[in-house]
């Protein structure tokens, strides 16, 4: 049987956050829908496979294990192994969805039936009372926590805006040409670069996809006390950084085509410039703004470093192409 909606959850090691996904998952609404959960173990030492044997009974779940780490590996490994649904959901291993977020999502794919890729709401859910004043600039909300409230209304997102990672689903064909996610990048447990759900969502917009943002298909993302670190934001700058190299593109193509010593002389020196530019940040910021100004230079000296580090690959692709 080819379920309504298939929704894939990758995870490794949080057993105790994926039972608090699925219990929610399991209180959804599903009325009128046939509904399977793709649970991905990308490898996990923990007792991931117990809490999913401990939900078999109450929803319809599928458990694949995946050796190899990597999420992208593993949710291109359901993508392989699954008979997807019609509608094509992913999510998060530490999300609560709304009561109505299946129905939601199989209404907004209803109304917009020539469109194919879609992104709703992610509300923060934060793990202590008292949130730093930090958490609520715009930039950092968005980075860290992947807040998305793109509108308060039913619409088409603007040019290279997309969805984020926690709340986003796809009707089925768009895999029918082989299409999956980039295995370069995304989590993994070493070298860790951000942006592999961006890197998929862009590459769809390439293709003159429009993507469709939903303000009722509503997920909370639940934070984990680390990231509320200050090393840890400055972790994910400068990761997401390295992820915009993947999927924007390098900088002055022409110039490393004709030119790669000298490009690779001026991105050096830039790399050097931000470096200095995120101490310069820790300084003489104001108090207020340390922390955004200084995860947003990580996250340019981050981009900066991993376009030197591809520089080679990308301009043999660029020789071959001319």
């Amino acid at each position: 049987m080819i379920h309504d909606i298939s929704v894939i959850i990758a995870t490794y090691n949080r057993a105790q956050d994926l039972s608090k996904t699925l219990e929610s998952m399991v209180r959804t609404d599903k009325s009128g829908l046939t509904v399977e959960f793709i649970i991905v173990d990308n490898g996990s030492t923990d007792q991931t496979k117990s809490v999913v044997d401990s939900f078999s009974d109450r929803i319809s779940i599928h458990y694949i294990f995946e050796a190899r780490s990597g999420k992208n590996r593993a949710l291109n490994t359901a993508l392989e192994k699954c008979e997807l649904g019609k509608i094509v959901v992913f999510t998060d291993d530490d999300v609560d969805v709304s009561p109505d977020w299946l129905v939601s999502i199989r209404s907004v794919c209803d109304r917009w039936p020539n469109h194919a890729v879609f992104g709703g709401r992610i509300n923060v859910v934060f793990p202590v009372e008292k949130v730093p004043e930090w958490a609520s600039d715009p930039y950092l909300s968005s980075l860290c926590f992947a807040h998305h409230d793109y509108s308060d209304k039913e619409c088409i997102y603007g040019t290279h805006m997309t969805p984020y990672g926690p709340n986003f689903w796809v009707r089925q064909e768009v895999f029918d040409d082989g299409r999956r996610y980039d295995e370069v990048i995304g989590p993994c447990p070493t070298n860790r670069i951000m942006g592999s759900e961006t890197s998929f969502l862009i590459a769809l917009l390439k293709d003159n996809y429009e993507i469709i943002y939903s303000p009722t298909a509503v997920v909370g993302h639940r934070v984990q006390p680390k990231t509320l670190k200050f090393s840890s934001i400055c972790q994910r700058g400068y990761r997401l950084g390295r992820g915009e190299a993947h999927y924007l593109g390098l900088p002055a193509q022409n110039l490393l085509r004709n030119h790669f010593l000298l490009w690779l002389l001026y991105r050096n020196g830039s790399i050097i410039w931000y470096f200095f530019k995120v101490i310069a940040s820790f300084i003489f910021s104001k108090k207020e703004q340390r922390r955004s100004s200084v995860v947003n230079k990580l996250q340019g000296l981050g981009y900066r470093v991993e376009a030197v580090r591809l520089a080679n690959q990308v301009l043999n692709q660029l020789r071959e192409k001319s």
